[in-house]
């Protein structure tokens, strides 16, 4: 079928679950944001004056509907994937998902968010932060139920856990907000890798009681504070637990 361009329209499920949030806790389109519509990537061509909807150029096909993931990079090759591995960015990327049958698409939240700031005296650059759990997956392949979750295809795969790579390094105090699918886990484990002020590589981690169950809900940001530790062999051992929720969708 023959291919045209196209303009969509994308709004978002609510004020506070766009694709950026800012350190004010504002959130919004960005204009180099793109976005997958039945595996064709389309870029921004407009923004609203609040930032808070946006019109996406393309070249697509007629369609009796529409699938669309943000970012674009979650459909590849035919295959909805949530990556086991991202670059740190100053902000947050919420991955969504919208479908359709006309070119208006509304945006909705298909993971949960663990924000987590590292604020100890000892770290004074974070190399990655990759978060783990006992008994669930949390990246790879996915379907988008009714509800509008990411549901994993292997949930039971806990090698697929996910990283952020900080590149060079961000400073002790960064705070990082971290997508997983919405699910109950066990043991919900952030390990983190950086620089003290010698200049020598250290590794840590903060983890849940072993005995905890944790029923994580799409569209929910959850808070970890990393911020005190007990030495061990060659490792800081960071003693942390839930602290607060927050519900992203007021």
């Amino acid at each position: 079928m023959e291919k045209k361009d196209a303009v969509f329209t994308a709004d978002l499920e609510s004020v506070t679950t766009k694709t950026t949030v800012s350190d004010a806790g504002k959130v919004y389109w960005t204009i180099d944001d793109k976005i997958s519509i039945n595996g064709v990537t389309f870029g921004i061509a407009a923004l609203s004056e609040d930032k808070t909807s946006a019109s996406f150029n393309g070249s697509l096909s007629a369609s009796s509907e529409y699938e669309a993931f943000y970012p674009s990079t979650l459909y590849s090759d035919g295959m909805s994937v949530l990556p086991s591995s991202f670059d740190y960015r100053e902000g947050f990327n919420m991955p969504m998902y919208a479908k359709s049958s006309t070119t208006e698409l509304e945006f909705r939240n298909i993971c949960s968010v663990f924000k987590v700031t590292v604020n100890c005296t000892d770290i004074v650059t974070i190399s990655s932060i990759t978060m783990s759990s006992a008994d669930k997956a949390m990246s790879g392949d996915f379907t988008v139920d009714s509800g509008f979750n990411a549901v994993l295809e292997k949930p039971g795969m806990i090698s697929n856990t996910v990283t952020v790579n900080c590149g060079e390094g961000v400073p002790n105090g960064t705070v990082f907000y971290i997508p997983v699918p919405p699910q109950d886990y066990k043991r919900i484990k952030v390990s983190v890798s950086g620089i003290d002020e010698d200049g020598n590589e250290i590794d840590g981690y903060l983890a849940t009681s072993s005995d905890t169950a944790f029923s994580a809900v799409r569209s929910e940001l959850y808070i970890l504070s990393m911020t005190t530790y007990k030495p061990a062999t060659g490792i800081l051992e960071y003693k942390g637990q839930l602290v607060d929720t927050e519900d992203a969708r007021h």
